[in-house]
C-alpha cells in the first residue's frame, strides 16, 4: 500500500483506509472500488446541495458531490494526465 493511503491512529498505530468493493445493484454489474471521505462544507454549501436533490436533479447530498468531482477531474483531465505520466521518470 502506498504510504500516503496509510492513516495514523491516535494511538500511533496504521490504518488502512475504508475502500468498498460492492456490487451495483441497479446496473447489475460490478461497481468499482470506492474510499470513503470525509469533507467539510459550509451550512451554505450543504443547504445548496439539499436544493439540487430536492429538486430532483441529484438523488443525495453524496451524489451531487460525486458529479462535481467528476467534472473537476475531466476538466483537469490534461494536468492529471501529464502528471501521471511523469511518475513513471522519477
Amino acid at each position: 500500500m502506498h504510504p500516503k493511503n496509510v492513516m495514523k491512529r491516535t494511538n500511533g498505530e496504521q490504518k488502512k483506509p475504508f475502500v468498498c468493493r460492492s456490487r451495483d445493484k441497479i446496473s447489475g454489474g460490478n461497481m468499482p472500488a470506492t474510499r470513503k471521505i470525509s469533507i467539510r462544507l459550509t451550512e451554505a454549501q450543504y443547504s445548496k446541495l439539499e436544493v439540487l436533490v430536492e429538486l430532483g436533479e441529484y438523488t443525495s447530498v453524496s451524489e451531487a458531490i460525486r458529479a462535481a468531482i467528476k467534472k473537476f477531474i475531466e476538466e483537469n483531465r490534461e494536468q492529471i494526465e501529464k502528471a501521471s505520466s511523469m511518475r513513471g521518470f522519477s
